[in-house]
């Protein structure tokens, strides 16, 4: 249970950076 608890957090900080990363390219290079 913990481990799935901890993999679903690890997602979730992943899906948030993957985003963010992708915000700031647009913010930085508009196209």
């Amino acid at each position: 249970e913990i481990a799935g608890a901890l993999g679903i957090s690890q997602n979730t900080a992943a899906s948030r950076y993957r985003y963010a990363l992708a915000a700031l390219r647009n913010m930085l290079q508009p196209q």
